[in-house]
């Protein structure tokens, strides 16, 4: 019998969420989970720690922020054990916030909810979307992808390239929350960041998608949401995935 395939994951829970159906439980391991961290926030220095970290009382919510300031992703490439690295980009929906010099973190809601103060004397708010985010993204993809070409990684990942949905599966919208102008702005700006990534990693190790399995769950576990999607997305990533990582070890 063939070992599970290690799966390390740097993303959003329409990556993670994949591990849940027991289909996925019988052929994948996973080995780490990096999330709410933008690739902008990756490739620029860390900002000082903010002591209200502290007041984030789940562990896991506390890791992923201060895995976020310090950058912990790029140094742990350099010892993690892993088949696959699985990506998606959902969480690049999620502001910057930078100081001068360079230093910059991911504005997740855990990071704001703490009561760190994005509008500080020492730096400001980067919206996602923004041209001045995507020179700051481009520039942490450029980073990332040396990173796995020094380390010879780079046949090792899979994009998983997911889109908002625009309606849940009973025909309804994301109102008041997420309006049809910033779904549609959104994947606008998805489609901009796969077609840069697409120049460095090959179609083959893209798993894509019919869009109409990117449709909002009305029982997800998390919750309504364009990038909460029915358990037809879900299926189509495990079967997609577990065939992609034929290529490992």
């Amino acid at each position: 019998m063939n070992n599970p395939t290690r799966l390390l994951i740097f993303g959003s829970c329409v990556s993670r969420d994949i591990l849940n159906y027991p289909q996925a439980k019988a052929q994948l391991v996973l080995v780490d989970y990096y999330a709410r961290c933008t690739i902008a926030s990756l490739g620029s220095r860390p900002i000082e720690m903010p002591s209200t970290v502290q007041h984030i009382s789940s562990k896991f919510q506390r890791r992923m922020v201060e895995r976020d300031i310090r950058k912990d992703f790029l140094s742990d490439l350099n010892t993690l054990q892993f088949d696959v690295l699985l990506m998606d980009l959902i969480d690049e929906r999620l502001n910057l916030y930078v100081e001068p010099g360079g230093k910059a973190c991911t504005l997740s809601s855990e990071l704001v909810s703490s009561g760190f103060s994005k509008g500080s004397d020492k730096g400001l708010s980067i919206s996602s979307g923004s041209e001045e985010f995507w020179r700051l993204w481009e520039a942490g993809w450029s980073i990332l992808v040396c990173k796995f070409r020094d380390l010879e990684l780079l046949d090792r990942v899979r994009v998983n390239q997911v889109y908002w949905g625009a309606r849940t599966e009973n025909g309804g919208n994301f109102e008041p929350h997420y309006s049809s102008k910033r779904i549609d702005q959104a994947n606008q700006f998805l489609d901009r960041m796969y077609q840069r990534i697409g120049a460095d990693i090959p179609s083959e190790q893209f798993l894509r998608f019919d869009r109409d399995l990117m449709t909002g769950s009305n029982t997800h576990k998390w919750g309504i949401s364009p990038f909460h999607y029915i358990d037809d997305y879900y299926h189509a990533a495990i079967q997609q995935l577990c065939a992609s990582s034929s290529l490992k070890k």
